[in-house]
Protein backbone atom coordinates (compact mmCIF):
# COMPACT_ATOMS: atom_id res chain seq x y z
CA UNK A 1 0.00 0.00 0.00
CA UNK A 2 3.11 2.29 -0.15
CA UNK A 3 2.17 3.60 -3.36
CA UNK A 4 -0.99 5.11 -2.18
CA UNK A 5 0.26 6.97 0.53
CA UNK A 6 0.09 10.05 -1.62
CA UNK A 7 -3.29 9.89 -2.63
CA UNK A 8 -4.42 9.06 0.61
CA UNK A 9 -2.78 11.81 2.21
CA UNK A 10 -4.48 14.37 -0.35
CA UNK A 11 -7.67 12.46 0.69
CA UNK A 12 -6.89 13.07 4.51
CA UNK A 13 -6.03 16.71 3.95
CA UNK A 14 -10.02 17.41 2.85
CA UNK A 15 -11.05 16.01 6.19
CA UNK A 16 -13.89 17.92 8.28
CA UNK A 17 -13.13 17.91 11.78
CA UNK A 18 -16.33 18.41 13.02
CA UNK A 19 -17.33 15.02 11.59
CA UNK A 20 -14.18 13.18 12.70
CA UNK A 21 -14.73 14.68 16.34
CA UNK A 22 -17.94 13.66 16.38
CA UNK A 23 -17.15 10.38 15.31
CA UNK A 24 -14.77 10.11 17.95
CA UNK A 25 -17.44 10.86 20.57
CA UNK A 26 -19.86 7.86 19.38
CA UNK A 27 -16.68 5.44 19.65
CA UNK A 28 -16.64 6.81 23.20
CA UNK A 29 -20.01 6.17 23.62
CA UNK A 30 -19.67 2.72 21.90
CA UNK A 31 -17.24 2.36 24.47
CA UNK A 32 -19.19 3.32 27.18
CA UNK A 33 -22.37 0.49 26.52
CA UNK A 34 -20.22 -2.28 25.82
CA UNK A 35 -19.05 -1.52 28.71
CA UNK A 36 -22.31 -1.66 30.42
CA UNK A 37 -22.78 -4.91 28.50
CA UNK A 38 -19.77 -6.62 30.30
CA UNK A 39 -20.67 -5.05 33.99
CA UNK A 40 -24.72 -7.26 33.40
CA UNK A 41 -22.17 -10.48 31.75
CA UNK A 42 -20.23 -10.02 35.02
CA UNK A 43 -22.89 -9.71 37.68
CA UNK A 44 -23.98 -13.41 36.74
CA UNK A 45 -21.11 -14.66 37.96
CA UNK A 46 -21.75 -12.21 41.01
CA UNK A 47 -18.53 -9.81 39.98
CA UNK A 48 -20.10 -6.74 40.66
CA UNK A 49 -18.30 -4.03 39.07
CA UNK A 50 -18.81 -0.18 39.10
CA UNK A 51 -19.86 0.74 35.44
CA UNK A 52 -16.69 3.52 35.23
CA UNK A 53 -13.82 0.60 36.58
CA UNK A 54 -15.28 -1.48 33.60
CA UNK A 55 -14.93 1.78 31.10
CA UNK A 56 -11.23 2.15 32.47
CA UNK A 57 -10.95 -1.38 31.81
CA UNK A 58 -11.91 -1.54 28.04
CA UNK A 59 -9.90 1.41 27.59
CA UNK A 60 -6.54 -0.36 29.22
CA UNK A 61 -7.67 -3.08 27.18
CA UNK A 62 -7.53 -0.63 24.10
CA UNK A 63 -4.25 0.13 25.22
CA UNK A 64 -2.52 -3.38 25.22
CA UNK A 65 -3.83 -4.09 22.29
CA UNK A 66 -1.28 -2.14 20.65
CA UNK A 67 1.79 -4.73 21.84
CA UNK A 68 -0.36 -8.28 21.98
CA UNK A 69 -1.46 -10.26 19.04
CA UNK A 70 -4.65 -9.72 17.22
CA UNK A 71 -7.46 -6.53 18.68
CA UNK A 72 -8.43 -9.48 21.21
CA UNK A 73 -5.29 -9.12 22.75
CA UNK A 74 -6.12 -6.92 25.65
CA UNK A 75 -8.55 -9.09 26.52
CA UNK A 76 -6.19 -11.40 28.65
CA UNK A 77 -5.57 -7.94 30.66
CA UNK A 78 -8.80 -6.79 31.51
CA UNK A 79 -9.42 -10.39 32.98
CA UNK A 80 -6.37 -10.61 34.93
CA UNK A 81 -7.99 -7.40 36.38
CA UNK A 82 -11.15 -8.79 37.17
CA UNK A 83 -9.41 -11.77 38.76
CA UNK A 84 -8.78 -9.77 41.78
CA UNK A 85 -12.24 -9.38 42.25
CA UNK A 86 -13.14 -12.98 42.07
CA UNK A 87 -12.30 -16.18 43.44
CA UNK A 88 -10.04 -17.27 40.10
CA UNK A 89 -9.26 -16.85 36.55
CA UNK A 90 -12.15 -19.12 34.79
CA UNK A 91 -14.92 -16.86 35.79
CA UNK A 92 -13.81 -13.69 34.39
CA UNK A 93 -12.70 -15.28 31.18
CA UNK A 94 -15.83 -16.93 30.68
CA UNK A 95 -17.27 -13.75 31.21
CA UNK A 96 -15.29 -11.85 28.76
CA UNK A 97 -15.68 -15.18 25.92
CA UNK A 98 -19.55 -14.82 26.33
CA UNK A 99 -19.20 -10.75 25.95
CA UNK A 100 -17.19 -11.48 22.96
CA UNK A 101 -19.86 -14.31 21.62
CA UNK A 102 -22.57 -11.91 22.41
CA UNK A 103 -20.87 -8.97 20.38
CA UNK A 104 -19.37 -11.52 17.30
CA UNK A 105 -23.30 -13.02 17.38
CA UNK A 106 -25.19 -9.50 16.94
CA UNK A 107 -22.29 -8.17 14.26
CA UNK A 108 -23.22 -11.35 12.06
CA UNK A 109 -26.61 -11.24 11.94
CA UNK A 110 -26.35 -7.43 11.82
CA UNK A 111 -24.51 -8.07 8.41
CA UNK A 112 -26.18 -11.01 7.51
CA UNK A 113 -29.12 -8.54 7.56
CA UNK A 114 -27.54 -5.69 5.68
CA UNK A 115 -26.97 -8.39 3.04
CA UNK A 116 -30.56 -8.57 2.21
CA UNK A 117 -30.37 -4.96 1.47
CA UNK A 118 -27.16 -3.54 0.41
CA UNK A 119 -26.09 -6.66 -1.51
CA UNK A 120 -26.67 -5.18 -4.41
CA UNK A 121 -24.03 -2.20 -3.49
CA UNK A 122 -20.93 -5.03 -2.87
CA UNK A 123 -19.19 -6.67 -6.45
CA UNK A 124 -16.70 -8.14 -3.95
CA UNK A 125 -18.15 -12.17 -3.84
CA UNK A 126 -16.05 -12.67 -1.08
CA UNK A 127 -18.12 -10.65 1.14
CA UNK A 128 -21.08 -12.78 0.94
CA UNK A 129 -19.07 -16.18 1.77
CA UNK A 130 -17.37 -14.27 4.94
CA UNK A 131 -20.66 -13.41 6.52
CA UNK A 132 -21.92 -17.23 6.20
CA UNK A 133 -18.92 -18.55 7.38
CA UNK A 134 -18.84 -15.65 10.11
CA UNK A 135 -22.93 -16.79 10.57
CA UNK A 136 -21.66 -20.54 11.04
CA UNK A 137 -18.68 -20.35 12.80
CA UNK A 138 -20.17 -17.97 15.60
CA UNK A 139 -23.28 -20.18 16.07
CA UNK A 140 -21.11 -23.54 16.21
CA UNK A 141 -19.06 -22.33 18.81
CA UNK A 142 -22.01 -20.56 20.98
CA UNK A 143 -23.66 -24.56 20.40
CA UNK A 144 -20.36 -26.21 21.53
CA UNK A 145 -19.47 -24.12 24.58
CA UNK A 146 -23.52 -24.08 26.17
CA UNK A 147 -24.18 -27.71 25.20
CA UNK A 148 -23.44 -30.44 27.88
CA UNK A 149 -23.50 -33.51 25.02
CA UNK A 150 -20.83 -31.27 23.19
CA UNK A 151 -18.96 -30.63 25.98
CA UNK A 152 -18.71 -34.23 27.38
CA UNK A 153 -18.15 -35.28 23.89
CA UNK A 154 -15.18 -33.02 24.18
CA UNK A 155 -13.82 -33.86 27.46
CA UNK A 156 -13.66 -37.39 26.50
CA UNK A 157 -11.52 -36.66 23.07
CA UNK A 158 -8.95 -34.44 25.33
CA UNK A 159 -8.84 -37.91 28.05
CA UNK A 160 -7.58 -39.64 24.81
CA UNK A 161 -5.03 -37.05 24.67
CA UNK A 162 -4.09 -36.75 28.40
CA UNK A 163 -4.68 -33.74 28.67
CA UNK A 164 -6.03 -34.18 32.10
CA UNK A 165 -5.54 -30.84 33.88
CA UNK A 166 -7.04 -29.33 30.93
CA UNK A 167 -9.44 -31.22 30.55
CA UNK A 168 -10.72 -29.87 34.16
CA UNK A 169 -10.39 -26.33 33.24
CA UNK A 170 -12.48 -27.26 30.07
CA UNK A 171 -15.27 -28.85 32.06
CA UNK A 172 -15.59 -26.18 34.35
CA UNK A 173 -15.62 -23.60 31.81
CA UNK A 174 -18.18 -25.16 30.26
CA UNK A 175 -20.24 -25.47 33.31
CA UNK A 176 -19.61 -21.96 34.34
CA UNK A 177 -20.85 -20.96 30.67
CA UNK A 178 -23.99 -22.74 30.78
CA UNK A 179 -25.11 -20.49 33.85
CA UNK A 180 -25.19 -18.09 30.86
CA UNK A 181 -27.77 -20.26 29.29
CA UNK A 182 -30.11 -19.66 32.57
CA UNK A 183 -29.84 -16.00 33.07
CA UNK A 184 -32.28 -15.58 29.44
CA UNK A 185 -33.27 -11.88 31.08
CA UNK A 186 -29.32 -10.82 31.22
CA UNK A 187 -28.47 -12.41 28.05
CA UNK A 188 -31.28 -10.63 26.30
CA UNK A 189 -30.07 -7.69 27.99
CA UNK A 190 -26.52 -8.10 26.72
CA UNK A 191 -28.30 -8.64 23.10
CA UNK A 192 -29.71 -5.27 23.36
CA UNK A 193 -26.62 -3.35 24.28
CA UNK A 194 -24.16 -5.39 22.24
CA UNK A 195 -27.23 -4.33 18.71
CA UNK A 196 -26.52 -0.66 19.94
CA UNK A 197 -23.15 -1.03 20.17
CA UNK A 198 -22.71 -2.70 17.06
CA UNK A 199 -24.65 0.47 15.30
CA UNK A 200 -22.80 2.52 16.89
CA UNK A 201 -19.88 1.33 15.54
CA UNK A 202 -21.70 1.56 11.67
CA UNK A 203 -22.65 5.52 12.41
CA UNK A 204 -18.87 5.90 13.36
CA UNK A 205 -17.72 4.54 10.23
CA UNK A 206 -20.20 6.66 8.28
CA UNK A 207 -19.64 9.40 9.69
CA UNK A 208 -15.71 9.47 9.41
CA UNK A 209 -16.41 8.56 5.57
CA UNK A 210 -18.91 11.76 5.55
CA UNK A 211 -15.70 13.65 7.07
CA UNK A 212 -13.80 12.81 3.96
CA UNK A 213 -16.76 14.03 1.96
CA UNK A 214 -17.56 10.55 1.26
CA UNK A 215 -20.84 9.64 -0.32
CA UNK A 216 -21.47 5.77 0.84
CA UNK A 217 -25.13 4.37 1.77
CA UNK A 218 -24.98 3.12 5.44
CA UNK A 219 -26.23 0.33 4.45
CA UNK A 220 -23.34 -0.75 2.85
CA UNK A 221 -21.66 0.04 6.33
CA UNK A 222 -24.14 -2.08 8.02
CA UNK A 223 -22.92 -4.85 5.43
CA UNK A 224 -19.19 -4.27 5.02
CA UNK A 225 -17.59 -3.28 8.97
CA UNK A 226 -18.99 -5.98 10.83
CA UNK A 227 -16.68 -8.05 8.00
CA UNK A 228 -13.78 -5.77 8.43
CA UNK A 229 -13.79 -5.43 12.03
CA UNK A 230 -14.22 -9.64 12.43
CA UNK A 231 -11.01 -9.77 9.94
CA UNK A 232 -8.96 -7.46 11.72
CA UNK A 233 -10.05 -9.41 15.36
CA UNK A 234 -9.27 -12.30 13.90
CA UNK A 235 -6.00 -12.59 11.74
CA UNK A 236 -2.37 -12.42 13.64
CA UNK A 237 -1.65 -8.58 14.05
CA UNK A 238 -0.69 -6.25 16.41
CA UNK A 239 -4.21 -3.91 17.53
CA UNK A 240 -5.01 -5.21 13.76
CA UNK A 241 -2.96 -2.80 12.12
CA UNK A 242 -2.10 -3.38 8.27
CA UNK A 243 -4.60 -6.08 8.17
CA UNK A 244 -7.50 -3.58 9.10
CA UNK A 245 -5.99 -1.41 6.38
CA UNK A 246 -6.19 -4.13 3.54
CA UNK A 247 -9.42 -4.89 4.76
CA UNK A 248 -10.91 -1.37 3.99
CA UNK A 249 -9.14 -1.59 0.77
CA UNK A 250 -10.13 -4.92 -0.55
CA UNK A 251 -13.98 -5.12 0.95
CA UNK A 252 -14.75 -1.60 -0.52
CA UNK A 253 -13.26 -2.43 -3.64
CA UNK A 254 -16.01 -1.43 -6.59
CA UNK A 255 -17.91 1.44 -4.37
CA UNK A 256 -14.58 3.89 -3.32
CA UNK A 257 -10.70 4.28 -4.90
CA UNK A 258 -8.44 2.11 -2.88
CA UNK A 259 -6.61 5.20 -1.19
CA UNK A 260 -10.43 6.70 0.27
CA UNK A 261 -11.01 3.38 1.75
CA UNK A 262 -7.52 3.49 3.09
CA UNK A 263 -8.05 7.13 4.48
CA UNK A 264 -11.35 5.53 6.44
CA UNK A 265 -8.99 3.18 7.89
CA UNK A 266 -6.07 5.66 8.78
CA UNK A 267 -8.74 7.78 10.77
CA UNK A 268 -10.42 4.98 12.58
CA UNK A 269 -6.23 4.09 13.61
CA UNK A 270 -6.20 7.61 14.83
CA UNK A 271 -9.10 7.44 16.91
CA UNK A 272 -7.94 3.92 18.57
CA UNK A 273 -4.65 5.67 19.43
CA UNK A 274 -6.11 8.24 20.76
CA UNK A 275 -8.41 5.84 23.15
CA UNK A 276 -4.98 4.23 23.71
CA UNK A 277 -3.18 7.32 25.15
CA UNK A 278 -6.27 7.42 27.19
CA UNK A 279 -5.67 3.53 28.06
CA UNK A 280 -2.19 4.14 29.17
CA UNK A 281 -3.36 7.43 31.44
CA UNK A 282 -5.77 4.61 33.36
CA UNK A 283 -3.04 2.22 33.80
CA UNK A 284 -0.38 4.07 34.80
CA UNK A 285 -2.22 6.10 37.21
CA UNK A 286 -3.25 3.20 39.62
CA UNK A 287 -5.77 0.52 39.80
CA UNK A 288 -8.41 0.61 37.81
CA UNK A 289 -11.11 -1.61 39.28
CA UNK A 290 -10.55 0.94 42.77
CA UNK A 291 -13.71 2.57 42.32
Amino acid sequence: MRDRIGPTLNVLRTIRLELFAAAFLMQLFCLLISSLRLKVILGVQDINLSLAGVFKLNLIGIFFNNFLPTSAGGDIVKAHYISKKSLGYLEPFSAIITDRLVGALTFTLLASAAFLFAGKYVVNAAVKWLVLIMLLAVTTVIFVLTNRSAGKKISSILKRFHFLKFNSYAQRLTAILNNYKKKKKVFFQAMLLSLAAQLITVITNYLLAKSLSLSIPLRVFLLLVPVICATSSILPSLNGLGIREGAYIYFFSGIIQPEKALAISVLWLVMLLISSVFGSISYLIGKPLKS
